[in-house]
């Protein structure tokens, strides 16, 4: 989260919670890819350029379409989620 507005307490919290995650499920071995896609849905909700960062280089995303089409979906869900907070 280097250049974003994200405190140190906020980052502690994801990196708690994703631990949660972690712990809570089920399986003893928990793969990257699982552990990636939660981290991603924090990082969703705290900060979309620091999803955005983190989801081009976790997702590999394949061509300029699919990163574009993310990118609008994640604008879709923050406007929604807007809505439902205020």
């Amino acid at each position: 989260c280097q250049k974003r507005p994200i405190s140190t307490e906020q980052i502690e919290r994801i990196v708690e919670n994703v631990e949660k995650n972690i712990r809570d499920i089920s399986t003893k071995e928990v793969s990257t890819q699982e552990i990636g896609k939660i981290l991603m849905m924090y990082l969703r909700n705290l900060d979309p350029v620091a999803y955005i960062r983190f989801a081009s280089v976790y997702r590999k995303f394949q061509d300029v379409d699919e990163f574009v089409h993310d990118i609008q979906s994640n604008e879709q869900q923050f406007s929604i989620n807007e809505h439902h907070e205020q």
